[in-house]
């Protein structure tokens, strides 16, 4: 009986979500295609990422090219399927690193509080005022070009402001009133931490996590497009939106379409972290 009412209210919230937030549900859709290319591009993708027809360069969007051909005579849309595998793991890869780092750096400064927190968030207010491009193009210089370095530079680009804010909502919560009564009845640090103030703080840090999920895939793509990400002729969105610019003028399709599916992820991923956020209130 119990399960039956839960499964008819699930479904009378999916039916109210769908009317009343056809942007969200849209998003929603977005993100799992996209998901769905870098799980399974060969499901997809109509052509191999690296099969060149030089009979059929510069082809048009039609049927049997939905995006057109490239130079090459290379499928832009099965290129922009498997593209997703590198632009979306190594987004993961970067939030996950930026997560992570931040919300331990954030969690530390704000439950010490003290000499503790005047010191690490200096340091984040030094990570913060060096623009987040210049220093993932400094990392990647450093340490070498391609995707997996450039999610690591957008990765340790965007721990500051994981951190920023998990430090705001650890001071919010541990001034709370059970936090206080955990702590006057005897429970240690380590459990009010883990029992209390992260389950109670998490909730915006992981609405501005699926915001930084957009962000990173754009980031990345930033990186792929001036040339400090992954080379050719491997396929990733930011480097075929590099690779058609010298075609713009009598083939729009090698920037345009691939720069679409770049601007409908991120997008995406930024409605679905206002709606995280606002749930989050």
């Amino acid at each position: 009986m119990n399960t039956a009412v839960f499964r008819a209210s699930s479904l009378a919230q999916l039916r109210l979500i769908r009317i009343r937030q056809p942007g969200l549900v849209l998003a929603l859709i977005v993100i799992a295609l996209a998901v769905l290319c870098a799980v399974a591009p060969g499901l997809l993708a109509p052509y191999g990422p690296l099969d060149a027809d030089p009979a059929n360069r510069l082809l048009a969007p039609s049927l049997q090219h939905l995006f057109g051909t490239d130079n090459l005579g290379r499928d832009v849309f099965s290129r922009s399927i498997h593209g997703a595998v590198l632009s979306l793991s190594g987004a993961t890869i970067a939030v996950s690193l930026g997560l992570s780092a931040g919300v331990t750096v954030g969690m530390l400064a704000g439950y010490a509080g003290g000499l503790a927190d005047a010191v690490i968030m200096r340091l984040i207010d030094v990570l913060l005022a060096v623009p987040n491009l210049l220093l993932s193009m400094a990392i990647v210089v450093t340490f070498g070009f391609g995707t997996w370095n450039a999610a690591l530079a957008v990765g340790v680009a965007s721990i500051a402001v994981f951190a920023r804010l998990t430090r705001a909502e650890v001071l919010r919560v541990r001034a709370l009133p059970y936090v206080e009564a955990a702590r006057g009845s005897g429970v240690g640090h380590a459990g009010i931490v883990v029992r209390h103030i992260l389950p109670n703080a998490i909730t915006p840090v992981l609405g501005l996590a699926a915001l930084q999920f957009g962000t990173a895939i754009l980031a990345i793509a930033t990186l792929g497009f001036l040339g400090f990400g992954t080379p050719p002729p491997t396929p990733e969105w930011g480097l075929q939106v590099a690779e058609g610019r010298d075609f713009l003028a009598f083939a729009w399709w090698l920037t345009a379409l691939p720069g679409l599916v770049i601007v409908a992820v991120v997008l995406s991923a930024s409605r679905i972290a206002t709606e995280i956020r606002r749930r989050a209130r």
